[in-house]
């Protein structure tokens, strides 16, 4: 799966860390900026708003009022112009632009409605609109929901006693002014939750879900529900809902497979891979744990060991794709956070539509020519390797495919500049070819050898192929 994030800047909905995610069936990126809205584009004068994209026009403010955010400033054919994405890449509006980069499935942060965690909006009629707009080009929309209950919600009331965890955890503020707690899913809550993705389903039109923390299991004490247990200290100690969270997970997948295929449901989740929940989901985006760990002097192994790769962020052994989260600078930039995720067969997400472009729609478009889904992808770890490489910082992957051809992943993890050696084994022909796979340009190989200099995590994806 690919799956692409994208935030909303300026008069969307961006003041309370809003974004919107764009995710697709099989293409995911991470970051395709909307800010602004989605414009109809002409050559002939400036955007203008169209009312399919109306939903994206109202909400928080960022700045003053009609003040656009996130572009960048450049000669336009009227004067002075913001560019949101490349300038070669004038889409017809912004929609087209996410299409035209391979984005299948857009999904929309917690902004698509005023009230935090919730299945109904009062953009109804905006919504149905973008989800028409996205179907007409063949792309599908997964809408934001969580693990909290917010205190602006019709069912706070009366039911937040019996829902919330206990003690009371969370307390996420946004615009409107509102605050948001766990839940326990143990709890009726998960009838709510079940409740709203069916009627944002079968209301508004939308494709899929993004759950964000909802497979955890979240510690509770709420006896209301069940939850907890009593101590020999005479303390009401948190039990741990792993059934009822999976349970949570088994009907939402069905609900949703009743109604749409194939089942969207996109998890973000950090340090709980907890396979009896994820196990229902269609992919999980994990990484964010790795921002808060941000220290001067620390090496990229430190920060991300090759073990904890392998056992985490992979998705193999969980029998879910995996993609990679990364906020630029923390404690990557984009580019070399593609060093680590690529060598286990595994995208990040960009962030921002100009990112998607320069990074990853060329790997996709190069996998999809490659074939990637007759490959074998062969880790740098494998028993039996295609080929070695050295020195020990440089570390390289390969796709295998029966044509024959290779298509080879290699990244510097150290932290200076360093030559990368390849040998390949005599599996191959002795007498080969190879091209830089993302632009075309022709490698020198003698033989079955190959050098190349990579920047501090940096990383080339390399095409082999017979000569001749």
């Amino acid at each position: 799966a690919r799956f692409c994030s994208a935030s909303i800047c300026s008069t969307d909905f961006a003041r309370s860390s809003g974004a919107c995610t764009a995710s697709s069936s099989c293409r995911f990126s991470a970051g395709a900026s909307l800010a602004a809205g989605v414009a109809s584009w002409s050559a002939d004068g400036p955007p203008q708003a169209t009312p399919a994209t109306s939903l994206l026009e109202v909400g928080d403010e960022v700045g003053s009022a009609g003040q656009i955010s996130g572009g960048t400033r450049a000669a336009g054919r009227y004067g002075p112009a913001l560019y949101f994405f490349e300038p070669e890449a004038r889409a017809a509006n912004r929609l087209d632009a996410l299409q035209q980069a391979g984005v299948r499935t857009l999904v929309f942060h917690e902004h698509w409605t005023d009230i935090q965690d919730y299945g109904y909006t009062p953009y109804e009629e905006q919504l149905r609109s973008l989800v028409r707009e996205l179907h007409d080009r063949g792309m599908r929309l997964a809408v934001y929901l969580g693990y909290e209950m917010s205190d602006r919600a019709p069912e706070w009331k009366r039911w937040h006693e019996q829902c919330l965890v206990a003690p009371r955890a969370g307390g996420y503020q946004r615009d409107p002014a509102q605050t948001a707690y766990i839940v326990c899913f143990k709890s009726p809550w998960q009838n709510f939750l079940l409740e709203h993705i069916a009627h944002a389903v079968d209301s508004y039109g939308v494709d899929g879900v993004y759950l964000d923390g909802t497979i955890e299991p979240w510690g509770c004490a709420n006896e209301h529900h069940g939850c907890g247990y009593l101590g020999e200290d005479g303390q009401r100690h948190p039990t741990y809902p792993i059934l009822a969270v999976r349970q949570l997970m088994r009907r939402m997948y069905t609900l949703l497979a009743a109604r749409r295929q194939p089942v969207v449901i996109d998890a973000h989740q950090s340090l709980c891979m907890m396979s009896p929940t994820l196990s229902w989901c269609s992919g999980y985006w994990d990484g964010e744990q790795l921002t808060s760990n941000v220290e001067p002097g620390r090496g990229p192994l430190d920060y991300l060991p090759l073990e904890t790769f392998q056992a985490e962020f992979m998705g193999r052994q969980w029998g879910i794709p995996a993609m990679f989260l990364n906020y630029a600078g923390k404690p990557f930039e984009p580019q070399e956070a593609m060093a680590f995720s690529l060598l286990h067969d595994v995208l990040p997400r960009g962030h921002g539509l100009n990112a998607v472009q320069r990074l990853v729609t060329p790997l996709w478009n190069t996998l999809d020519r490659f074939g990637r889904g007759k490959a074998e992808f062969v880790g740098y770890w494998a028993a039996e390797p295609w080929l070695a490489a050295s020195p020990t910082t440089i570390k390289a992957s390969v796709y295998v495919h029966p044509a024959p051809a290779w298509l080879v992943v290699v990244s510097n993890l150290g932290e200076k500049v360093t030559t990368a050696r390849l040998a390949f084994s005599e599996k191959l022909p002795a007498n080969l070819t190879a091209v830089n796979a993302l632009d075309g340009q022709p490698l020198p190989i003698e033989g079955r050898s190959l050098s190349l200099s990579l920047p501090a995590l940096g990383y080339q994806v390399i095409e082999v192929r017979p000569s001749g």
